[in-house]
């Protein structure tokens, strides 16, 4: 057990967070990138309680915005560099294309490291020793920030235009609540890995949580262009994207810990990245990755300094009871619910008999729709538990969530994974107590204007209903 006095920092130390933490190179310096008024300097950087140089990453639409120079800079000597050079524009990318996991719970970790030494290459190739990547927070700002519309900054190949905002469905403030409310981290942050596995595990197809399947994916999908692909860190805006992912899961560590699966924690993403020299990075384990002042970076979003607090508890989920039934037949035609009817077992309606009240925040219920195929137009799926499907809106009592596809289209998805969506439903515990047969709606509807809303939708291949228990 963790003591209750405990401090932020010791509670790192006792779960082995900050061991090995130098794997991401020496703390950056000081520079100048223009990163407000948020720490000890004008660039908005300050020292952790050891005296670390932490950089801050800000808003790019307000502290973030004075990095712009040194990333346009920067991103003009990576393109002029010939693609052989592992720092060049190109070869950058090409690391997401070969390495990067999506839909599993390597996605977060990954992501992480990436944008740290991506950061890293644009310190050297800018010469600003302090830059701090901005991060664009498409809740607040759901257009493309004006910024990425002009010059070095633009991606020729975006199929939406500068007014185009992100959907509320994926973006909006009350699906970022929700999704950061979840207590679950698979159902938050993507599903683990078999331990069994022993060949590219980083790709396995386990699950896709919600921050990756809403925000993520539907922004990607929106998008459209180089952003639709696993080349999508041609666009410079997909960096921001990225950097706003990771924001809110350091926003969901501040009520949730890190889970304790040791495959997860202990896996190593050897030679995946180069630092800003170009240096090949031999290993970067998942465990050394979970505090960013260890890293040598916070968002504006975070205190300037380490809490000394009780940090958050690690809990273990447990599924206590599950019903899945397998679908057959054809997919509903696109904008037609397919509606497929659960039988809840004896089990668990025993399990949620009680309610959400004696139930209390410890249990939860996940919905997991399995088996569905990257489509060959960007699709949304929009997802209604109980009542009819008829009339059926996000904005309908039944809702439960948009997902969308990364890739965006089946044409650019060369390892044609079969996707596994997961949905947190705890708060329809009180619902799903009285039901004997609940029907799950599945919506297939065209990702943005200018689709043709024609053909079939998508069919999962199965649907679940886990009864989950989390315990410290």
């Amino acid at each position: 057990m963790i003591p209750k006095d405990a401090t932020r920092r010791s509670f790192l130390q006792f779960l082995g967070l900050v061991a090995g933490g130098s794997l991401l190179g020496c703390p950056p310096g000081n520079g100048g990138n223009g990163n407000g008024e948020n720490g000890d300097g004008e660039n908005g950087n300050g020292e952790n309680g050891d005296g670390t140089t932490i950089v801050v990453r800000g808003d790019v639409m307000g502290s973030g915005a004075g990095a712009l120079d040194s990333y346009r800079a920067a991103i003009d000597a990576m393109k002029a560099l010939p693609s052989s050079d592992p720092r060049s524009w190109q070869a950058q990318a090409e690391i997401h294309l070969d390495h990067c996991p999506h839909g599993n719970a390597f996605f977060l970790p990954w992501h992480r490291a990436y944008l740290q030494y991506f950061e890293q290459v644009i310190r050297a190739m800018s010469g600003d020793s302090g830059f701090a990547l901005p991060y664009w927070n498409w809740t607040t700002q759901p257009t493309i920030p004006p910024a990425f519309w002009a010059g070095t900054l633009n991606d020729p190949t975006r199929v939406i235009g500068p007014t185009d905002p992100m959907p509320a469905s994926a973006v909006g403030q009350p699906v970022i609540d929700a999704i950061l409310a979840i207590a679950d981290f698979e159902t938050f942050g993507s599903t683990f890995v078999p331990s069994s596995c022993t060949v590219n595990c980083q790709r396995f197809p386990a699950g896709t949580g919600a921050l990756e399947g809403t925000p993520h994916n539907i922004v990607h999908g929106t998008i459209g262009g180089n952003m639709g692909t696993y080349l999508s860190p041609l666009d410079p805006i997909f960096w921001l994207h990225h950097c706003n992912v990771d924001r809110l899961w350091v926003e969901w560590n501040k009520s949730f810990a890190n889970p304790g699966n040791s495959f997860w924690r202990t896996f190593d993403f050897a030679d995946n990245f180069v630092d800003g020299a170009g240096n090949n990075v031999a290993s970067v384990i998942v465990d050394t990755l979970f505090d960013t002042f260890a890293l040598g970076y916070r968002y504006d979003t975070q205190p300037e300094a380490e809490i000394e607090a009780v940090a958050p508890e690690a809990k273990t989920a447990t599924v206590v009871a599950s019903v899945e039934v397998e679908t057959t037949g054809p997919a509903a035609e696109m904008g037609t619910a397919l509606t497929i009817p659960v039988q809840l077992s004896a089990e668990v309606r025993e399990r949620l008999e009680p309610g959400i009240e004696a139930a209390g925040a410890e249990t939860t219920v996940r919905l997991s729709l399995a088996g569905l195929a990257t489509p060959d137009d960007p699709v949304v799926v929009n997802v209604y538990l109980g009542g009819e499907a008829a009339g059926a809106s996000p904005g309908s009592p039944n809702f439960v969530r948009s997902v969308g596809f990364f890739p965006t289209v089946a044409a650019d998805d060369p390892m044609h994974h079969e996707r596994t969506f997961l949905f947190d439903v705890g708060a329809k515990l009180a619902q799903l107590a009285g039901a004997g047969s609940l029907p799950v709606h599945v919506e297939t509807q065209p990702l943005r204007a200018g689709i043709e809303a024609a053909g079939a939708g998508v069919r999962p291949s199965s649907v679940k209903i886990e009864v989950i228990e989390l315990a410290a």
